[in-house]
C-alpha cells in the first residue's frame, strides 16, 4: 500500500481544510478524536490514549474483514505518532487524526473532543463544526513601517500566513515608475486626466515624500494580501496606528475589510494579543449572521423552504439544495441513505450500513457552498437536532 503522509499541525480548520480531508477518502477511512492535555503530569496519558484508540480502530477494521497485517499497515502512521516524543510536547486542547489508504492527516486544535473512533467509507468531520460555525474565521493585517504580518484567526487561535514577494518593511520599498503609477491610480480623487492623485496632507504621517513612500509600501502589502484573500469572504481587520488605517483603506480592494480595527502600534503586539483584541470587534458580525439566519428560517417556516426532518435534510444536502444548516454538533442521527431510490431510512441505533446523518448533511452542505451553524439545543431555531433552509 502506497501511503501518502500529509502531516498537519494547524490550529485553524476551514472549508478548504475539510475539502482536503475529504479528498483523501479512499478505501477504509479511520477518524480518531481525543482530548489532549497541554501541561502537567496528565500529558503522559496523551500517547497512551491514542494507542488505545488505535487498538479500537484495528478491532473495527478486523470486524469489517481486513486481515491483521493490512490493518496494521493502515494504522502504522498513527502508531509512529504515538512514539514521537517531540510531537507530544506541543499539544493543544484536542487532536484529530484521519487515516486512509492514501493519506494520514492530523490536526492539533484548540477544541477539546470526546474520545471517538470511526471506521467507514468516509471520514467523520462533525466534531470539527464548532470551529467552522458561522464561518468564524477572520484575518488581521498587522502593519507598521517596520513589519507586516497577515494572521488567520478564529475565536480560539491564530496563525501567520505567508505573504510572498512583498517587502517586509518600509526600508525594502524602492520607488519606481510602476509604483508611482499605481500610487496615482489608487489614491485620491480622479483629476482631469482621469487619474487619481496622491493625498498626503492631514494624515499625520510626516512630509509628502515620506508619506508617498509609506503609501507605496502599503500598496505592495495590499497586493500581497489581496492575492491571498481574493477568494475569501471572511472579515479582515487592520492593526496599525490610527493614521495608517486611513491610508490603507484608501488603497484596499478586499471587500470585507472592516471599518473598525486595532489602533495600536503593530510592533508592540504579539500574535496572541492581536487575536485577543480582534475577536471582540469581529464577534458581533458572526452573531449577527446567526441571528439573521434564524430570523430568516422563522420567516420561511410553512413555505416549503425549510425543514426540521433529518431525512429530508440529508437528501437535500447531498443534492446541493441546502442554503443554511443549523445542527447540534453533539447529537447523532443514524440512517441509511439510498441515492438510487432517493430515500432515507432512519435507524434507531448505529447499524452496519447506516450513516450518521447529521455529519452526512453537514459535510455535503459545506462542500456544496452552504452555510452551517453548530449550535446548542437551546440556540436552535426549533426543538430538533437539525433544521435547514432550502435553496429551492
Amino acid at each position: 500500500m502506497d501511503q501518502k503522509t500529509v502531516q498537519k499541525t494547524e490550529l485553524i480548520i476551514s472549508r478548504t481544510t475539510i475539502q482536503a480531508i475529504l479528498e483523501a477518502q479512499e478505501g477504509f477511512c479511520i477518524t480518531i478524536y481525543l482530548p489532549t492535555h497541554q501541561v502537567g503530569p496528565d500529558t503522559e496519558q496523551n500517547p497512551i490514549r491514542l494507542q488505545n484508540l488505535l487498538r479500537d480502530a484495528e478491532s473495527q477494521l478486523r470486524s469489517r474483514g481486513l486481515r491483521k497485517p493490512e490493518a496494521a499497515a493502515l494504522l502504522e502512521p498513527g502508531r509512529k505518532l504515538v512514539q514521537d516524543q517531540e510531537f507530544w510536547e506541543h499539544q493543544h486542547a484536542g487532536l484529530a487524526l484521519f487515516l486512509s489508504d492514501t493519506a494520514f492527516q492530523f490536526y492539533c486544535l484548540p477544541l477539546s473532543f470526546e474520545e471517538r473512533v470511526s471506521v467507514g467509507e468516509r471520514f467523520y468531520c462533525k466534531p470539527l463544526l464548532p470551529l467552522l460555525s458561522g464561518d468564524g474565521l477572520f484575518y488581521v493585517l498587522a502593519l507598521s513601517q517596520q513589519t507586516r504580518h497577515l494572521y488567520e484567526c478564529s475565536r480560539y487561535s491564530v496563525r501567520e500566513l505567508v505573504l510572498e514577494g512583498i517587502p517586509h518593511n518600509l526600508k525594502q520599498t524602492l520607488p519606481n515608475e510602476d509604483h508611482e503609477e499605481q500610487l496615482q491610480f489608487h489614491t485620491g480623487a480622479p483629476n482631469a486626466d482621469n487619474r487619481r492623485a496622491a493625498m498626503f496632507h492631514g494624515q499625520g504621517a510626516g512630509d509628502n515624500d515620506t508619506t508617498e513612500r509609506i503609501v507605496q509600501y502599503f500598496q505592495q502589502v495590499e497586493a500581497g494580501v489581496f492575492e491571498v484573500l481574493k477568494d475569501q469572504h471572511a472579515p479582515l481587520l487592520l492593526a496599525a496606528v490610527d493614521h495608517y488605517h486611513y491610508l490603507f483603506h484608501e488603497i484596499n480592494r478586499y471587500p470585507h475589510l472592516m471599518k473598525e480595527g486595532i489602533t495600536k502600534n503593530a510592533e508592540e503586539l504579539s500574535p496572541d494579543e492581536i487575536q485577543e483584541q480582534a475577536w471582540p470587534l469581529v464577534h458581533p458580525l458572526f452573531e449577527q449572521a446567526i441571528i439573521a439566519a434564524k430570523a430568516r428560517y422563522q420567516d420561511l417556516v410553512g413555505t416549503g423552504q425549510t425543514s426540521n426532518q433529518i431525512s429530508d435534510i440529508a437528501l437535500a444536502a447531498v443534492h446541493g439544495r441546502l442554503d443554511v444548516l443549523f445542527v447540534i454538533a453533539s447529537a447523532e442521527e443514524w440512517g441509511v441513505v439510498d441515492l438510487v431510490h432517493n430515500t432515507v431510512e432512519i435507524s434507531q441505533n448505529k447499524e452496519a450500513e447506516s450513516q450518521e446523518l447529521l455529519d452526512f448533511s453537514a459535510i455535503h452542505t459545506l462542500t456544496k457552498g452552504g452555510s452551517i451553524y453548530a449550535l446548542s439545543q437551546e440556540d436552535m431555531p426549533e426543538d430538533c437536532t437539525a433544521a435547514a433552509i432550502f435553496r429551492y
